[in-house]
């Protein structure tokens, strides 16, 4: 696995997961008739609670990974203006969704979140010290804890899907990541990202375990928890160790995991294309939260299926990606 890379096999799988992870949240959502009345469909909602902690996390790991190979033909103050261009190029975005899609300009949906996150903390991936994801680390916890005790700050955050303070804290913790990964390989030690992966993990789990012990709620919400954050982070850290080895260790490509990878590398235009097939379509066509569950699940089989043979045909019609 060389560092240098700009894209890891191993992050665009996870970016692929996360995006599934999602689909199968949206289409009954969208679809189906009552769906939290559906214990199949309370089950999926569970499952992809892990959808935008991922998401964000490989957001994190991406930018330290990114600016760490553009630091070989550029400045630092060059990679700062690249990432807030990004960032800015994602809030258009998000506003563009609001317009054709939910029809609420004010909405904060994701993208605005991802946005946010990237231009905040550009300075931060450019040199990813201890010291400075630490400080920030810090300072999300702080403003998370702050913010919801000023009236304007909470009416503001109100407006978001996901609320920047507290979610940029696992884009923070992409950051740690990527940075780790980074360290072992200049060090030659990649195998050793797989153990270190995984004792996070089972330490994340422990602190999720005591965090409820001692009596703090779990709870989903706007104003996500700690035992929540502890156990996404959990999560993460152990599907990121099993896709370092499969992609990056042992360099296999198994044809049953193929479509997380074309997922993972067209993430933001399948985001947009997927909202018109549970929402734009379903409202034009007057079947908007009217189907069964098992009608819900074959226009999600039926979507997986036919955009992942879209995709896949553009895929190999252009140059690989580096």
């Amino acid at each position: 696995m060389k560092a240098s890379r700009i894209r890891l096999s191993s992050i665009d799988a996870l970016r692929g997961l996360a995006v599934i992870l999602m689909f199968f949240h949206h289409f009954p959502e969208f679809l189906m008739q009552d769906p939290y009345n559906s214990d199949t469909f309370i089950l999926m909602f569970m499952i992809s609670r892990l959808a935008a902690p991922l998401f964000l996390t490989v957001v994190g790991i991406s930018m330290v990974l990114s600016a760490y190979n553009r630091s070989r033909g550029e400045d630092k103050n060059a990679t700062v203006r690249h990432f807030i261009k990004r960032g800015f190029t994602l809030l258009i975005a998000g506003a563009v969704l609001n317009v054709m899609i939910f029809a609420d300009p004010m909405k904060l949906n994701i993208l605005h979140t991802i946005g946010l996150s990237i231009i905040i903390l550009s300075i931060v991936a450019v040199s990813p010290t201890m010291y400075n994801i630490a400080a920030s680390l810090l300072a999300a916890l702080l403003c998370s804890e702050a913010a919801y005790f000023l009236e304007p700050a909470k009416t503001i955050l109100s407006r978001f899907d996901f609320p920047l303070f507290p979610w940029i804290i696992f884009v923070i913790y992409g950051m740690i990541l990527g940075s780790s990964i980074i360290q072992f390989n200049k060090e030659g030690k990649v195998k050793i990202i797989v153990w270190y992966l995984q004792v996070s993990a089972v330490l994340l789990m422990v602190s999720t375990a005591f965090c409820i012990f001692i009596g703090i709620p779990f709870e989903y919400q706007h104003k996500i928890t700690l035992p929540f954050i502890s156990l996404a982070m959990a999560l993460t850290a152990y599907i990121l160790s099993i896709s370092l080895l499969v992609y990056e260790i042992r360099r296999s490509d198994p044809a049953i995991l193929r479509p997380l990878l074309t997922y993972g590398r067209f993430a933001l235009p399948v985001y947009f294309i997927h909202y018109a097939f549970v929402i734009t379509i379903p409202r034009i066509q007057g079947f908007e939260n009217m189907l069964s569950l098992n009608e819900s699940l074959y226009a999600l089989v039926v979507f997986l299926i036919a955009s992942y043979l879209v995709l896949r045909k553009i895929e190999r019609s252009r140059r690989p990606f580096p």
